[in-house]
């Protein structure tokens, strides 16, 4: 499975949207856990996307 939590942002639709299946599977896990870890910067990160106009999201592309 492909770890998001690496990655510095979120930079398109795709991106996004596989950091939230990815997010949805690893929701319940344990605290203290990688996939813990990787719930909590999933979610900073899909937040730092939400946060962006569509004008930036478009240069981003």
């Amino acid at each position: 499975m492909t770890y998001f939590y690496m990655q510095e942002r979120i930079l398109t639709e795709d991106e996004y949207r596989k950091a939230i299946i990815r997010f949805l599977e690893i929701c319940d896990a344990n605290p203290g856990s990688p996939e813990y870890d990787e719930a909590k910067r999933l979610s900073m990160l899909m937040e730092q996307y939400e946060n962006m106009s569509c004008f930036e999201r478009r240069h981003l592309n």
